[in-house]
């Protein structure tokens, strides 16, 4: 955990020293965004019992950039994101997925109508890097964590689809988000016949600068 915070941190700091009017004459600007993620494997095999896989929570916070002007923007981000998915054994056993990732969003940006505020579209492909995947078992009310990082992929791709508001305000603007994640990368890398990818959905509230 103490990485993913230093990254954070250098790239807060990075962003922070970008200065706003960039050399080109093309305007930069930098934020801040974090929330949660609601996330689920989308399984594809023929063991069924996989296809009961439900959603779980994690943090996702990070910083982005907003390069142009008028009503469309480009804008690269990094998150730490943490995603998995859930399969409920019965009432009271379970067995949780975790994974960790520094994920790497390079969207489009829409600005729908000008003014104070204002509807956006978001739209872009993202990368990512694998920090750690664990399988949290808890059966007879007690929890044991394995870390099964060795059967699985270092890294992610996909899409991400989505849409919110931003409130201008004098020197900042505040921003809500809502997101989905469409994970293209079979995660599980070692297995021929079964796939599972990352798909999940994000709430975001965020303040840029």
């Amino acid at each position: 955990m103490k990485r993913i915070v230093l990254v954070c941190a250098a790239v807060l700091l990075v962003a922070a020293s970008v200065p706003k009017p960039a050399a080109a004459g093309v305007p930069v600007n930098f934020g801040i965004k974090g929330g949660l993620n609601i996330t689920t494997l989308a399984y594809s095999g023929s063991v069924d019992w996989w296809d009961n896989l439900g959603y779980t929570n994690g943090l996702i916070f990070g910083a982005f950039l907003s390069l142009g002007r008028g009503p469309v923007t480009i804008q690269p981000e990094v998150f730490y994101s943490r995603r998995g998915s859930k399969l409920e054994i019965n009432a009271s056993d379970n067995i949780v997925y975790r994974s960790e990732f520094l994920e790497v969003p390079v969207l489009v940006k829409w600005n729908v109508i000008s003014g104070p505020i204002s509807p956006i579209v978001l739209a872009g492909p993202f990368g990512a890097l694998s920090f750690s995947y664990k399988e949290i078992k808890t059966i007879g009310g007690e929890t044991m964590t394995t870390d099964i990082s060795a059967g699985h992929s270092k890294s992610d791709y996909g899409l991400i689809f989505g849409g919110g508001l931003e409130y201008k305000l004098k020197s900042i603007k505040l921003i809500l988000e809502g997101r989905y994640t469409l994970g293209m990368r079979n995660i599980e890398y070692q297995s021929e016949t079964d796939s599972f990818k990352n798909r999940g959905f994000s709430i975001l509230f965020g303040v840029g600068f």
